[in-house]
This record gives structure tokens, sequence and C-alpha cells, in this order.
């Protein structure tokens, strides 16, 4: 009799512990279908509105929807960036804030200063309308201008971080 409670206790543990490894597997693949992805798309000088003396000292550096820009730029100078950022993930999104500016804007040379400004993704308009970023397929644009507003001859140098930051869309 003792040997059959052995096996009856090994048995019951055994299948115990398929079910517990079967439950986590079926919970880790039921949260695989709600994602939240929110990332950096492209990131491009704009030529047509930069001044053709700004220097990138280095290419911008994204991390999800963070991007540090460091440029030198003589008087009266500027660079402007476009910006898309996207949703492929599964639930939808809010743009919610852009942080940061303050901060760059906020350190020497304070002549250099970092502006954001959202856009209209159809015709490229300062953009002030809904937030909502559409799962799966949902953009946003946005432009980045880092201007010198110094008399001084000599170029500045700034390098400054921005985050896009968003939130899971409320129904």
């Amino acid at each position: 009799m003792k040997i059959n409670n052995k096996y009856i206790i090994m048995i019951t543990s055994i299948i115990a512990i398929i079910l517990i490894f079967v439950c986590c597997i079926l919970l880790v693949d039921s949260s695989k279908k709600y994602r939240w992805k929110i990332s950096l798309q492209s990131i491009s000088k704009n030529n047509l509105l930069s001044s053709k003396d700004a220097i990138e000292v280095n290419k911008p550096i994204s991390s999800s929807t963070a991007i540090t820009f460091n440029v030198k730029l003589l008087p009266k100078t500027k660079i402007v960036y476009d910006v898309v950022i996207q949703n492929t993930g599964t639930i939808d999104a809010s743009f919610d804030n852009i942080s940061g500016i303050e901060t760059i804007n906020g350190i020497a040379p304070k002549e250099i200063t970092y502006k954001v400004e959202k856009l209209d993704g159809i015709n490229g308009d300062i953009y002030n309308g809904n937030n909502e970023l559409q799962k799966e397929i949902g953009k946003n644009y946005f432009r980045v201008t880092i201007e010198n507003s110094s008399n001084d001859p000599k170029p500045l140098e700034k390098k400054g971080t921005i985050n896009f930051e968003y939130i899971q869309r409320e129904e």
C-alpha cells in the first residue's frame, strides 16, 4: 500500500507541474496579443529648412522615443530635423508630452535653443489636434529646430536629449 501511495503522490505532483507549466505558457502567449510598441520610425535632417553651415557633431542617436542631438552652429544659423514616431503595437496610444526641452534650453550655451513642433502628417502644417496614435498603423510627425541666436562670430556647440512621451489611449 505504501508503494501505491508514493506513486500516486509522484504522479499527482508531475501532473500539477505540467499544469502550472501550461498555464504559464498560456499567460505569456496571451500577453503578446496586447503589446505596447511606440518607437522612432525615422529621423532626417531637413536640408530645405536647415542653414547650410549647420554642423552635426554626431548624427542623432535614438533609443525608443528619446533622441539625443549634438550640433555646432554659427551665429544666426539653425538645423532642422523631421521625426516620425510610430505605433506598431496592438494597443492605441495618445501623445502625452515632450520632455527635455526646458532642461536643454536651461544649460549653456543658452544662445542655442531647441524647439519641437507637432506636424500634420498630410500637409506638414503645425498641428494641435487629435493626439491619438492608432495601433499597428499610427504615426505622429514632429519637427525639431535647433537654432543659434548669438551674434558672437564663433560657432557654439550643444548636446541634448528630447523625449517623446506616450500613454495608453483612454476610451
